[in-house]
């Protein structure tokens, strides 16, 4: 049995996304049958999965970037009369400024828990203040 598949999910990771391991500048991916590195443009098996499972490297995932047309989502601002919240919307990604300013500031995300767990880090990282603060 190809137990890959569930390794990399239990280690927060789909097929085919690409992540960093700590002290090593080369990406590095799961594919369907094995883990595999990227050296000069090639991919190649990766012995390291291991060192990966027992805790001895650690992963550093990627950014998310969408592609055009893929759907995401980010965090806004919302005040209605008196009070005020943050909340995840959904986007389409088309690749304009307002994509781009999104994901120069980390506010891109796969899925709405994701947007929702993250939107008061998100808050304190652009604006500088707590939503507290605020």
């Amino acid at each position: 049995m190809n137990y890959i598949p569930r390794i990399a999910e239990m280690l927060g990771l789909k097929i085919g996304e690409e992540f960093l391991v700590e002290n090593d500048v080369c990406l590095h991916r799961f594919t369907e049958k094995q883990l595999e590195y990227k050296v000069c443009g090639i991919w190649s098996y990766c012995n390291r999965l291991l060192y990966l499972l027992n805790g001895k490297e650690k992963i550093i995932k990627l950014p998310y970037k969408p592609q055009f047309g893929d759907e995401y989502w980010t965090v806004v601002w919302r005040k209605i009369r008196s009070s005020a919240d943050l909340e995840p919307i959904k986007c389409i990604y088309m690749d304009d400024i307002g994509d781009h300013f999104r994901g120069a500031l980390g506010l891109i995300y796969r899925t709405r828990k994701e947007a929702e767990d993250d939107k008061y880090n998100a808050f304190e990282r652009v604006t500088k203040k707590t939503w507290e603060e605020w």
